[in-house]
């Protein structure tokens, strides 16, 4: 039978591991809580750029997309991706929302 972590794990367990320990689901409930908490306000902050942001534009204002775009300008380096020349102040809301 094969090895199951925790299963008959004691100070002395020939594999050498602690034994498990059983969490308290209030201790557990309050983290999720707080991660929820933490990773709402990336949420709302990446909902609200992408209204505007193009979603071809990389962290590096370089441009991704596979077709051409007006706001596309000739990279600095030679063999880099195109420059993203977008000012971010676009909605494209429009294009996503339906009648």
């Amino acid at each position: 039978m094969p090895d199951v972590p925790g299963e008959n794990d004691s100070p002395e367990s020939p594999t050498g591991r602690k034994p498990t320990q059983r969490i308290d689901p209030a201790d557990y409930k309050e983290r999720v809580d707080r991660m929820s908490e933490l990773f709402s306000s990336m949420i709302d902050t990446a909902t609200e750029q992408a209204t505007m942001r193009c979603p071809y534009k990389n962290r590096h204002h370089q441009c991704t997309a596979e077709f051409g775009c007006r706001n596309q300008r000739k990279p600095q380096a030679e063999g880099s991706p195109l420059d993203c020349a977008s000012d971010d102040k676009l909605d494209y809301r429009s294009a996503w929302e339906s009648t």
